[in-house]
This record gives structure tokens, sequence and C-alpha cells, in this order.
């Protein structure tokens, strides 16, 4: 081949590629992103959608359908599947693989700005989230502080340590989850409210036209232009409290008059807690194919020197570092490639007993690996355990070309020719053969690079690194090794050879070996059936070997989900939340322990894909394991010993998830989907399902997405009663809304902060039922009238959670 004559005529020129190689392997080695998985970008956009106060079956007719409908109508989309509950709607649109998820995206955005304008007016606006594994948070703290509330905490942490961080290279954004939000509450008193003759409406209008800066143009004064402007914005509380509502007898009614004006927090419909402290959580985000290992690391450095700005007492406790899990895979799979490698130039020279052809190996491989990491870089692969496993599986096959031309190269030497001749005509020889032999082991992996899915998207790093080892190992086989091998190669006859290579030692093997294959040659009917039978009995044990889509092996952090009966208080799960706690905690094998209840801005990220906790009744513990050599027992061993300390619970349902099958969207091994429009009969036979699969052996944590209702007061009104008195059902439900929930009128802006002013009645005008009917509406003809007077209220059971899949529930 001229490849290898050149090769071998021009060592020097060899010898510069050589170190080229060297160079720009090292140089885009160093620039290889470090992941645990390869990027995998699902083919999902989740629109979700919350609307506070809202039963789910409400949710599903103002929201979940018309976004369904809409958004069924974009090219490439495959499946809509979708859930409805109290205050929140989540539409998974799937789209086809292959299709480019930002334009697909942006197709969901523009679709749901036609719908906008009919889409409910208090519900807040649609939220576009992609799936992505890249932009799950790479490091997570829980703070914690011993003189400071969540609110200051919060403040404190935006202040002086997020957008530090977010300067760091590779670092994409931090976000901070948890802690009291503050809000202004203007708090009416019913009655004296209705003493002036004055509505809540009234009170909300008022705000919203007094809180305002309006622009009038310009003028001109001789050379000068001046813009004008109304200012009215509210600039303390003090100026709210003094809003004028009305002029009675000649005397100005204030705001402070009829309604207590409190500087307070949000009410609390979540929390967060770290190690039984009330805690804020801390997630750093990286930059696409940033090193993982490299940004947590900056980050972990950089935390001690903000911490010295900050008061004392305040403790940032590590709660998960995907790092460290990414650390020991990928180093176990670099190790087993480097004692792989070791092992193989070990081998060769027990076989060879000569130093100079094992050494033209073991130069061989680490060229290959450091010529693969080139087209590994430009490809826009990062290193990972699916990459790294292709390289340790490159090692052991990588190999094999360099050894069939040292054979073939030493074979022309024990005939006497020279050391250049030797190389050129050996490498020549075997140089068609070994081409065709590694073409054929590419041709097998190539495959794997065209498949579709998450399995083709995870085996797609695999094949090519692969493919692109073994190339490289076919031009080091047919120039660097003919190259070594012309110049410290020795020439030595055939009984030179067997004295030193110890080849007698094998003599038995090879022996017994011409005895087998004689034997085999000479009963062909029986080696055949033999073989044939040996086959059979494999393809029979396949089912007994079992299958699963991912090993399920030892982890460093368990996620434990619990679920209180529907219609339990935020305190009453936060007290159960602790006695789980008390229970983890014990374990010496636990370093931490952090949980989170109820739903928060950051949660609605997670609820789009399935995870997390979006009611008051649900909360999630994320339980951080000490490293593996420093435990007693293993993450499934802990998770068993969990599950038996804890307490009874009545009606508690608890379960562990692992965020690893989460984050390849395999959920649930087995669902089992009824399809109908009844929900009391789509809850019958789901129940029923349930029932039996549950005494099943091996199975556990089953459940029927409609096995559970929740309490709810009904309002219904009398529609002719209501008409006589000239109100329609909407105007009573706004009213209703406003009373008890409270509305949001305007907003207090102090140094760039943008305050809610909610207004809402005294806690003792919206305690039971009664209160409820006692609500006063004013109608269009100026009677007031009491809600009990054309409405009845009761109490029913509502479904916790509505699911659908393609437009139907399920």
């Amino acid at each position: 081949m001229k490849l290898t004559n050149i090769s071998v005529e021009r060592p020097v020129t060899i010898l510069m590629i050589a170190l080229i190689i060297i160079v720009l392997g090292i140089l885009f080695f160093s620039k290889l992103g470090l992941d645990l998985l390869p990027e995998i970008e699902y083919p999902i956009v989740s629109v979700v959608t919350t609307y506070s106060g809202v039963t789910s079956e409400d949710i599903e007719e103002l929201l979940t359908k018309p976004i369904e409908d809409v958004v069924s109508t974009i090219k490439g989309v495959k499946s809509v599947k979708s859930f409805s509950q109290e205050g929140l709607s989540v539409v998974m649109v799937e789209f086809n693989w292959g299709v480019d998820l930002d334009s697909a995206a942006q197709d969901v955005r523009d679709k749901l700005d036609l719908i906008q304008d009919f889409l409910p007016a208090d519900a807040d606006r649609p939220l576009v989230v992609k799936l992505d594994v890249g932009a799950m948070p790479v490091l997570g703290y829980g703070v914690t502080s011993k003189n400071l509330d969540t609110l200051e905490l919060r403040h404190l942490l935006e202040d002086n340590i997020k957008d530090k961080l977010e300067r760091l290279d590779g670092v994409a954004s931090v976000q901070i989850m948890g802690g009291r939000e503050r809000e202004i509450l203007v708090s009416l008193d019913k009655s004296l409210l209705e003493s002036y003759n004055l509505t809540q409406s009234q009170v909300i209008q008022t705000l919203r036209g007094e809180n305002i800066n309006i622009s009038g143009g310009h003028i001109i004064e001789g050379i000068q232009e001046f813009a004008l402007r109304t200012v009215g914005e509210y600039k303390n509380l003090e100026e709210i409290r003094n809003t004028v509502l009305c002029v009675k007898a000649g005397a100005p009614v204030y705001l402070k008059d009829v309604a207590e004006i409190i500087d307070t927090c949000k009410e609390e419909r979540s929390y967060s807690r770290t190690n039984k402290k009330d805690s804020v959580l801390l997630l750093i985000n990286k930059q696409s194919g940033s090193n993982t290992k490299k940004v947590a690391d900056q980050v972990i450095k950089e935390l001690p020197k903000l911490r010295k700005n900050l008061p004392s007492g305040i403790n940032f406790n590590l709660v998960f570092n995907q790092s460290r899990i990414i650390k020991k895979a990928t180093g176990s799979v670099a190790q087993s490639g480097v004692i792989g490698g070791l092992l193989a130039g070990l081998l060769i020279f027990l076989f060879l007993r000569n130093w100079r052809p094992t050494l033209a190996i073991t130069t061989a491989i680490p060229l290959s690996l450091l010529a693969t990491f080139i087209p590994l870089y430009i490809a826009g692969y990062t290193l990972n355990i699916m990459t790294l496993g292709g390289l340790a599986l490159g090692v052991g096959m990588m190999v094999d070309s360099a050894i069939v031309v040292i054979e073939n190269i030493y074979r022309h030497l024990e005939q006497g020719k020279e050391r250049k001749e030797a190389a050129k005509a050996g490498a020549s020889e075997v140089g068609m053969a070994i081409t065709a032999s590694t073409l054929t082991t590419i041709a097998v992996f190539f495959p794997l690079t065209l498949g579709g899915g998450i399995a083709g998207q995870i085996s797609r790093g695999l094949a090519l690194t692969v493919s692109f080892t073994l190339a490289a190992s076919l031009f080091v086989a047919l120039t660097i090794v003919p190259m070594i091998a012309s110049k410290i190669f020795k020439k030595r006859t055939i009984e030179e050879y067997e004295k030193t290579s110890g080849s007698q030692r094998f003599k038995k093997i090879q022996n017994y070996y011409k005895r087998i294959l004689v034997w085999a040659l000479n009963h062909q009917k029986k080696t055949i059936l033999i073989t044939s039978g040996l086959l059979i009995l494999s393809f029979c044990l396949i089912p007994f070997i079992g299958a699963e889509f991912m090993p399920l092996g030892d982890r460093p952090m368990l996620i434990l989900q619990l679920k209180m009966p529907p219609g339990t208080s935020l305190r009453e799960t936060n007290k159960v939340v602790g006695q789980i706690e008390d229970v983890i905690l014990r374990l010496e094998d636990v370093e931490s322990a952090s949980s989170f209840g109820g739903l928060t801005e950051g949660g609605k990220m997670d609820v789009s894909i399935g995870f997390g906790s979006s009611e008051v009744n649900e909360a999630t513990i994320m339980i951080k394991l000490k490293d593996k050599k420093d435990r007693q027992f293993s993450s499934q061993e802990i998770q068993e010993i969990i599950r038996k300390n804890l307490p009874e619970i009545r009606g508690a349902e608890i379960s562990f998830t692992d965020m690893s099958q989460q984050m390849l969207g395999t959920g649930s091994p087995v669902e089992i989907k009824v399809f109908g429009k009844d929900l009391s009969r789509l809850k019958e036979i789901g129940n029923e399902i349930t029932k039996r699969i549950s005494k099943i052996e091996g199975v556990r944590d089953v459940e029927s997405s409609l096995s559970e209702s929740k309490p709810e007061i009904a309002i219904r009104i009398d529609r002719e009663k209501a008409a006589h008195l000239g109100l329609s059902v909407g105007q009573i439900g706004v009213v209703v809304k406003n009373s008890m929930q409270g509305v949001v009128a305007t907003k207090l802006r102090q140094a760039g902060e943008e305050i809610d002013i909610r207004v809402r009645y005294n806690p003792e005008y919206r305690q039971n039922i009664g209160d409820i009917k006692r609500l006063t509406i004013f109608s269009p003809l100026g009677a007031p009238i009491l809600l009990g007077q054309v409405a009845e209220i009761s109490k029913k059971q509502g479904p916790v959670k509505i699911d659908r899949e393609d437009q139907s529930r399920v």
C-alpha cells in the first residue's frame, strides 16, 4: 500500500503527524464537556398554566381543553397528554423524533397567542417549557439561617450570591426557590365597608385608578423641551392607607377607615426545609456543553469567598451534586479502559516475549485514543458513560489491526529481509485485509447511530466513539506501527523466536485445540447439531434473564414522595413530613434530608415533567447519602430500612422515585390506561384493576389516578332568582372569589421590587359556610343581597386530578 510505503520512507513526516495528533488530541480532550449521560433532547413541549383557586373540572374546561384543541393542529405532533388539578393545567405535546424542538416550541407559543384572549383573564399566562435533561441543575444547596427568616434570607441571596455566581464561566443561571414572599394585604372590615355603602370592587377599582403614572406628551418652553407626566404611583404604605375611597357628608372616607393595611407575606401554600430547618433552595444550572465537574468545582470553590460578606449563622447545605455522580460513573468507566489497555499490553508481551513489538502496540493505543478525541469534539459530543464506554470497548479492539501488522512484519524478518523491506511488505500484504475487517466492525456499530427514540440517542455516542476509535487505530496500524517497526524491530530466525518467545509452553493448548478441530471436521453432523442445540438453549434462557431499560445500581441520593389524602392541610402534611424526617436523619448512612411541599413557582418546571409535588397534601424529600465506601448499606437496603421504620400514617402513600428513570422518561414500569368520558365509571374500573394487580407478587406502589376525590364546597346559583335581581352567575362567582381568595388590585414598586397589593376580607368573615352565605352582593338595582338568598351551598367530593390523552379522559 502506498500509505505504508510513505510512512516507512518518510519517518520524520509520520512523526510530525503523530505529534500533531498528540497536540490536537490533548487540546480537544481538555475542551470536551463531562456529563453523566449524553445530551438527550426529548421531543416534548409542556404548556403549564396556573389559575389559583379553580377546581380540576373547571381547569379542564377553561384551560386544558382549549389549549389541547389548538396545539393538536401543529404539524409533527405525535400525541397530546394533559392533566388538570386544582389551580393547575399541564398539557404535554409530544412531537415526532427528529423535529427541531426550538421551532416546535415557537409553534406552540404562536398557537397559544391566538387563543390568549379566550382564556380566563385572571389566569396566569401559559408557560411553554421544553423537556431538556441538560437543563437539570448541577448543584443544589439548602440555605438555612439561625437569625433570619426565609423572606430576609431570600433577599440576601438574590442581592449577594445570585449575580456573582452567574458570572462564573460555564454557569448559565442560578435559581432561588422556596422562602416567603412579601405582600401588602388590604384586610377589609366587611361591616365598616357596608356602613359606608361601599363594595370590595369599588376598593379595588380605586386602588388601581390611584396607583398609576400617565405620560402626557411634552411641552416646549423657549429652547427647552419638557416631558409631561402625571405621577400617582404609591411610594409607601402610608400613601395606600390615605387613599380616598369616597366623600360622605363632606368628609373623605380613607382606605384606613374600612381596612387594615399590613406589610406581610403571601399566604403560605408551600414550604422548603433542610435537616428540619426552614430553608431556601439555591439551584445552579450550567451552560449547554460545559464541563459539569468544572462548573460544580468552580461554584464550590467560590461559595466560601462569598460567604465572608454574609451575616453569621447562614449555612449552605449541599443537597445534591451532579458532578459527584458523574465523577464516580465516568471515573469507573475510564479506570476500566486504562486497566483494559494495560492488560492488553501485558498479554501481548506474554505472547510475543519481546519489548519491541509491545512498545509499538502500547504506543498505538494512546495515539489512537488521542486521535479519537478530535472527531468526538468536532461532532459535538461530551465525555459521558456512553462515549467513555465506547472508548473502553475500543481499547480492546484497536490493538487487533496492530497485532496483525506486527506479526506479518516479523514473518518477513524471519525470511531474511531488512527491517524497511519487512515493514513495507508486511504492512502492505495485510493492509486490505485489516481495512476490510475494520470497516466490517464499523458497519456493525454504524446502524446504532441511525436509531430513533431515547435508546437511539443514548447508543449513538457509543457507536460513533467505537467507529472513530477503530478508524484511528486502522490509521495508526498502517502508518505509525510500520514506521516504528522499520526503526526498532530486530531481525531473527524462527529458531530464535521459539527460543525467546516461550512458544513451547503453548504447545499443549495448540495440540488440545487441534484434537477438537479434527474431531469437529470428522463429525460434521454432530457438530452442527450440538451448535444448533446450544443456540436454541440460549434463546430459551432469554425470558429468564429479565429485561430493563436501565440497570438499577447504587444511588447517592434517594427521593421519597409523600401523598396524603386529598383535602389534607399544608400544616398536617408538614407535620407528617417531620415524622418521616426523624426516621431518615436517625440513619448513620444519611448525610442530609431536604423536604419540599406544595407548589412553588420553580416547582412548575418539575410538575411539567411529572415530578415533584403540586398540592398542599403532597411533599418530596431528597435524601443525600454518604459515599458508598463510607456506608454500611446500599441505597436499596437503606430504602427498605426507611420503609420498615416509618410510622403507620393513616391514608398516607409513600413511594421512592428513581431520578435517573425520570430523566430518561421511563416513569412507571407498567401503566394500564382506561379511556372514557364518565369520571365515576373510570374511577370504578380503575379501582377494580388496582385491587387485582396489587395481589400479584413483586408488584408495589400500585395507584389509580382517579382513586381519590377531594372535598369541596359547591355553590349552586338559582338562576331564576338571580335573574330577577339583575345578577348573573359570573357576577356572583367573581364576588365569591374576590371575597374569599382575594384579588391583587395593583403593585407597590420600591427599589426595583414589585410587591403585590391584595384586597381581601378579614379572616373572621371567611371561616365557614355560614360566612359564605352572608356574603353581600350588590345588584344593579342597588339593593344588597346575601349570597344565601340566591344560592344553595353544600359540601361534595370532586376529582383531585383529571388525566387526558389525545383529547380523551383516561
